[in-house]
């Protein structure tokens, strides 16, 4: 778990795995200690602007505060779109990014988020980590609430809520279940590879992707978004190229070899809910990638943004201080 929190006096980061069952309490303990304090962020006066002031101080070189979240459809006039290839770029697909976007009707929140004076936002990812610790009603109260790829709902509302203003996940992460999708909630494609651009394309169409184009998939993707066309969104890729190469400091060589290690899902919730919105506690559930299970291994992390700083030294990457429970 992954709370990026906004908020002052927050007893600090903590970060936790669970490769046994000895860790269970641990975890445990963790974890309540998380629900305590989103809960008191959510009973806390909320302070517009907060997070994404205090990551400008942070970064005053390297984060963007008026970063736009997701791409808009006047393409051509954002040439930072195309200076990269992907994740960190759409060089080499103006025509196929153009002409998807020409789809899609709305680029930016919907109205009734905008105006909002105030958004508190809370991630969560899939995991079963959750399970058992009655969060739904805690989670339900934010804003915002975020969940990354196919992060399930159905079944454990009382643990993970029912509340989804935004589903961001890449096609292989998209959930199968139709029963996944809400109607008022956004969908955030994250784009990274050619056969991505094809099934985004497919599925707001409404139409059969090619059985050949399947191959390029590392698993089974969904083949029906049910959700209105107006709520399709598209990431900007910018952010990924800001979190890993100008906040993380990653060097460019290493591309898209290390995207599930940098860029992540979770770390690209991270970068855009600061760039956008507003007091910001951030969450999430991972997995451990290699095992079909969610219960095999599963991290816990708590991140202060206003103790993240630089390292000093050879390296170049930033310093997430970690502190015990």
């Amino acid at each position: 778990m992954f709370p990026a929190a906004a908020n002052e006096g927050n007893q600090g980061p903590f970060l936790l795995h669970k490769p046994h069952n000895s860790c269970c309490s641990l975890l445990r303990s963790s974890l309540r200690r998380a629900q305590k304090y989103s809960e008191g962020i959510l009973q806390a006066e909320c302070r517009p602007s907060f997070a994404k002031t205090k990551w400008s101080e942070l970064f005053p070189n390297r984060h963007n505060a008026d970063l736009l979240p997701f791409v808009t459809k006047d393409v051509d006039a954002h040439s930072d779109l195309f200076q990269y290839k992907p994740p960190f770029g759409f060089r080499g697909f103006f025509d196929t990014l153009q002409g998807l976007v020409q789809l899609l009707p709305e680029f930016d929140l919907p109205a009734e988020l905008q105006s909002r004076r105030c958004k508190r936002c809370v991630v969560v990812g899939s995991s079963s980590v959750l399970r058992g610790l009655e969060l739904g009603s805690t989670l339900n109260h934010f804003d915002i609430v975020i969940r990354l790829n196919d992060a399930p709902v159905q079944g454990y509302t009382n643990d993970v809520g029912n509340k989804t203003t935004i589903r961001m996940t890449y096609p292989e992460g998209a959930p199968l279940s139709p029963d996944e999708y809400f109607q008022n909630s956004l969908f955030v494609a994250v784009l990274f590879k050619t056969v991505d651009f094809a099934w985004l394309k497919a599925v707001v169409k409404n139409e059969t992707l090619p059985l050949w184009m399947h191959l390029f998939f590392w698993k089974n993707v969904a083949i029906k978004i049910p959700i209105a066309l107006r709520r399709f969104r598209i990431l900007n890729p910018v952010i990924v190229k800001k979190t890993a190469l100008d906040i993380l400091q990653y060097r460019e060589s290493q591309g898209m070899f290390f995207w599930g290690q940098v860029t992540s899902p979770q770390r690209l919730a991270q970068s855009k809910i600061q760039s956008g919105y507003e007091s910001t506690p951030l969450f999430y559930f991972q997995t451990n990638k290699k095992t079909k299970s969610a219960d095999d291994q599963m991290t816990a992390r708590n991140i202060n943004p206003s103790k993240v700083k630089p390292l000093q030294g050879k390296t170049k990457k930033a310093q997430l201080p970690l502190g015990q429970p």
